[in-house]
């Protein structure tokens, strides 16, 4: 009675240790995916106030 229980348990266990590696590495990629687009906007940021700027020049 014991034995079946605990391989079942063991099963799950190991499906669950799976899926929760395959979510730490799904977390590095979102991980991966925020930083390049953090990137994309602070430089997106600094070119737009580089244009604003010249606009501000040009404007005199």
């Amino acid at each position: 009675m014991g034995l079946p229980i605990l391989a079942q348990f063991s099963q799950i266990f190991f499906a669950f240790m799976r899926v929760f590696v395959d979510g730490i590495g799904w977390w590095v990629t979102l991980g991966q995916v925020l930083v390049i687009f953090a990137r994309i906007k602070q430089s997106m940021m600094t070119s737009q106030s580089v244009i604003s700027h010249q606009l501000k020049l040009d404007a005199r």
